[in-house]
């Protein structure tokens, strides 16, 4: 009898053994799921955010885009296009530097023209009255957004070409001795959307910044010769 019971005491530790090694099992098992499902959770959430940025810079790209192309159909076609003619040519003062755009880096004596933020939002003031970019409040200029992040955008012109077939519209004839003609320009966007401060995170939510370019030929004119 003594040793029946002795190898049946053995027997129920072993049970008990292994009862507490499936529990452990499964307890393991069941955390390392809630770990996957958290992190899977939050890659999910920074694909979104990367998402959300990149459509709002593109967004900005755009913007900057079209205003460019307001700005360049408003009557100062003539304006821009000889201020890139007079860029390209030597500087009179060997000291100063003539303007160079990133787009056509590397070929300074191509012509090339930069439109910033700050003077087509002084355009926009000057005919709208409004800014390109405000708070909901029109209180704090160059934000967008209800956040605190800030988007600007600079529009560079080059490779200005004379259009030789006629635009839609235009007169056939010349008019006594008064040419007029239109150009293709390279227009391309750089936008910038970024925080209004130091990049930091706020309530678990880290602020990032995001660049977009966009480049688009536009037909600007009619433009005197």
């Amino acid at each position: 009898m003594v040793r029946l019971s002795s190898r049946s005491a053995r027997h129920k530790a072993n049970e008990r053994g292994a009862a507490v090694f499936v529990v452990v099992m499964a307890i393991t098992m069941l955390t390392a799921v809630g770990l996957f499902a958290a992190y899977s959770a939050t890659l999910v959430d920074q694909a979104a955010g990367y998402d959300r940025l990149a459509q709002q810079t593109q967004k900005l790209a755009e913007y900057g885009l079209l205003t460019a192309s307001a700005e360049l159909s408003s009557g100062a076609a003539q304006d821009y296009v000889g201020q890139m003619m007079a860029a390209a040519k030597p500087p009179a003062d060997a000291s100063s530097k003539p303007p160079v755009c990133a787009s056509n880096m590397g070929h300074a004596s191509m012509p090339c023209y930069r439109i910033t933020y700050d003077a087509l939002t002084e355009k926009t003031k000057q005919t709208a009255g409004e800014s390109l970019l405000e708070d909901q409040a029109g209180t704090v200029e160059n934000v967008v957004g209800s956040g605190d992040s800030r988007g600007d955008f600079d529009v560079e012109l080059t490779e200005p070409m004379q259009v030789t077939l006629g635009v839609a519209g235009s007169e056939l004839s010349e008019n006594g001795s008064t040419h007029f003609n239109y150009a293709r320009l390279t227009t391309t966007t750089f936008a910038n959307y970024r925080p209004a401060g130091t990049a930091a995170c706020t309530n678990a939510v880290a602020t990032m910044s995001g660049q977009q370019s966009l480049r688009a030929h536009l037909i600007i004119g009619p433009i005197q010769q």
